[in-house]
């Protein structure tokens, strides 16, 4: 009875296990030629993982060790292909990797390159892939080469397609364009390529610089976006300083056209006068060394100015004001129309 017990016991112990094999589906596989020491020596060491059939990533190694307590696959000379929903989007190098074997999360340690499927570079150490998440991290230095385009930042997170990134303390330099800074970056590869940077945000180039809380650059119009406290100002040697305020301002940086509204100051300053306008809206143009800058009346309000000059302070009103300055000839005109009142104090 005793025999006949155990031998049932057995029989249905291998049925179990032979289930249990058959019913577990690996989504990773090492593979290569095994050397036997303390640890599991794996040389030309690759990892195949797949997510709902389609490809996730494959990694390749030079060589790896096997720590088989901690569960970790220490690697040397790593090309991993990080695919997103089956295309491939990115290739990573580094010279040495840490493999989780059972979330595939890879660390990479030193140097590290990424690139993307869309001809972005990035540089940047430690690196870290989440296979769970779809995400590439650094808290180190970070450098990102786009087309027509470098980014520099502190520290950075994205998705495996570099098109969904954020960048600490970042600085981009648009090519022959402008210079954008800020305390944090996200860009996102839509409508246009967005990038948006908030905090100590700002945007200059040698004509004009643009600060604000918030400023917003599309790539493809080369058009700004800034909001919030924003600041725009021109200065060089012949032309003084022209200086707008406002809440909201739109800029082109190829056309150097824009406009601004919302509670809207501009001060245009030199050393012979001061010229301050208030207005709802004003729309900016550049044409070499030539500024120009148009209030126009709202609904809300009229077009005001104070002007201060060594013949005459002055108060006025009117329904449309254009103030112009021409460098080349060091020369400041404002031209009123409509409905015009002033009040003027001529100088002795």
């Amino acid at each position: 009875m005793n025999f006949w017990k155990r031998s049932c016991n057995i029989f249905f112990m291998c049925i179990w296990f032979v289930c249990v094999l058959a019913g577990c589906k690996t989504e990773k596989a090492p593979v290569g030629r095994v050397r036997r020491g303390f640890n599991q020596i794996i040389e030309k060491f690759t990892i195949v993982q797949t997510s709902k059939g389609k490809l996730k990533i494959i990694l390749e190694a030079e060589s790896a060790i096997m720590d088989g307590d901690k569960g970790v696959a220490h690697a040397k000379f790593v090309k991993a292909k990080i695919y997103d929903n089956g295309k491939f989007a990115s290739m990573l190098t580094a010279e040495v990797a840490n493999i989780d074997m059972v979330t595939n999360d890879v660390y990479c340690a030193g140097k590290c390159v990424l690139d993307s499927a869309n001809n972005e570079h990035l540089e940047t150490t430690d690196l870290m892939y989440s296979a769970g998440k779809d995400l590439i991290y650094s808290n180190n230095s970070v450098k990102i080469t786009r087309s027509g385009e470098i980014l520099y930042g502190t520290s950075f997170r994205s998705n495996t397609k570099l098109d969904k990134i954020t960048v600490e303390n970042q600085k981009t330099v648009l090519k022959e364009r402008a210079v954008v800074t800020g305390d944090k970056l996200e860009l996102k590869r839509e409508n246009g390529n967005i990038a948006t940077c908030k905090g100590n945000s700002k945007i200059f180039n040698k004509d004009v610089t643009i600060t604000a809380d918030k400023i917003a650059y599309n790539e493809m119009k080369s058009d700004v976006y800034a909001s919030g406290n924003v600041n725009l100002s021109s200065k060089n040697q012949k032309e003084g300083t022209f200086q707008a305020y406002g809440n909201f301002a739109q800029y082109s940086v190829v056309s150097q056209k824009g406009e601004m509204c919302e509670d809207v100051k501009v001060i245009s300053e030199d050393e012979k006068s001061i010229c301050t306008i208030y207005a709802d809206k004003i729309n900016t143009s550049k044409n070499g060394q030539t500024i120009n800058v148009d209030a126009c009346q709202t609904i809300e309000k009229r077009p005001t100015a104070t002007i201060f000059s060594s013949v005459f302070d002055g108060d006025f009103i009117a329904d449309k004001m254009m103030l112009s300055y021409d460098g080349s000839k060091e020369q400041k005109k404002i031209n009123m129309s409509g409905n015009v009142s002033a009040h003027i104090k001529i100088k002795d």
